[in-house]
């Protein structure tokens, strides 16, 4: 068994600022097939540190010999150590051809406790078109998810080059912007597009309940 509080303090010990206890086949290095784990022999166990321990030291343990109660494979704990929770970085790639046709790649990718969070089985998406006179147009609402990113193709041919991915975590208010302008007559900026998009929506935070909510006449 463990403390609620050896993770974090094993995590700053190795110079992280948080961790969290997880299992240890969740690693992609480790193969259940493999049995690693299983291989190895058991040390420890009755892990506890008090609230104020900041080091491994300052906890206590049973070595395994000594133990009152044996453990059996599948018990064992590894720690995920990271210096932050949760991060997401977002990329958004526009090319048109000469006919006026776009195809967007909306890339996402993001860390839970440092490791890998799938975006394909944990994100949505909607990519638009903001005008230099402040206009929106929906260029897709559901990008479909291929390759690790979220895809789409619209004709932009009358539109201001100045398109956006919005992205984030279903059922959350985790939500970001990816910002593609490389095309723009003016530099887009993501607070004021939040606030336009607020406004427009109702003030209804949140992916799809936003883009739901995006005024008819602004679909495209």
């Amino acid at each position: 068994t463990q403390s609620t509080v050896s993770s974090g303090i094993n995590a700053e010990y190795g110079g992280f600022s948080m961790g969290m206890f997880i299992d240890p086949y969740s690693f992609k290095s480790v193969s259940k097939r493999k049995d690693y784990f299983g291989q190895l022999p058991y040390f420890a166990t009755d892990l506890d540190c008090p609230e104020t321990a900041s080091k491994p030291e300052e906890c206590t343990w049973t070595d395994y010999f000594e133990a009152k109660v044996p453990c059996t494979d599948g018990q064992q704990a590894a720690i995920r150590c990271a210096n932050q929770p949760f991060s997401v970085k977002g990329d958004l790639a526009v090319t048109t051809n000469s006919r006026g046709r776009s195809k967007f790649m909306c890339s996402v990718t993001a860390e839970l406790y440092g490791q890998e969070y799938s975006s394909k089985q944990n994100f949505e998406a909607a990519i638009l078109a903001r005008s230099s006179s402040g206009q929106y147009t929906l260029i897709s609402e559901d990008p479909r998810f291929k390759r690790g990113a979220f895809f789409a193709k619209a004709t932009t041919t009358n539109m201001d080059q100045c398109f956006f991915c919005i992205y984030g975590v279903s059922d959350t208010m985790l939500w970001d912007m990816a910002i593609n302008d490389s095309e723009c007559s003016y530099k887009m900026d993501a607070d004021q597009i939040w606030n336009e998009l607020m406004s427009q929506s109702q003030g209804r935070m949140g992916g799809r309940n936003m883009v739901a909510n995006f005024p008819e006449h602004h679909r495209g």
